[in-house]
């Protein structure tokens, strides 16, 4: 609980200070909120590319709503960050919920799959 805690608090606050803060901002001020909304959303979708996930659509998608409650708040990126905390959460715990090992991984590991990242422990 506490790593899920961390891991999901962590991408909260980076990810929205990035993608919100700065690149939403930056854009939106120079092109407008439209401009702003599609290239941090674009681009945060783009971001979760990888080998696990092919078609980032749903982090596309969270990326505009996020991008549209960052503009509707006076570009405040502190409910982004809520909501993209509880987002992991809930993600986090699906996929651990998913987890079955591998038998013919080492014995002396525990493998975790889950977003577009493998982590391995070491027990």
């Amino acid at each position: 609980a506490f790593f899920t805690t961390v891991v999901s608090f962590n991408a909260g606050v980076g990810e929205e200070a990035f993608f919100r803060g700065y690149l939403n901002h930056s854009i939106s001020r120079r092109h407008g909120a439209i401009a702003g909304g599609f290239v941090s959303g674009l681009t945060f979708g783009l971001a979760h590319y990888g080998e696990e996930n092919r078609a980032p659509v749903i982090q596309t998608l969270f990326g505009f709503y996020a991008a549209f409650l960052h503009q509707i708040n006076g570009y405040d990126i502190r409910p982004g960050i809520a909501l993209h905390f509880w987002w992991d959460i809930i993600a986090i715990a699906i996929e651990l919920r998913k987890y079955k090992p591998d038998d013919n991984f080492s014995k002396n590991r525990r493998e975790v799959h889950f977003m577009p990242t493998l982590y391995e422990y070491r027990f």
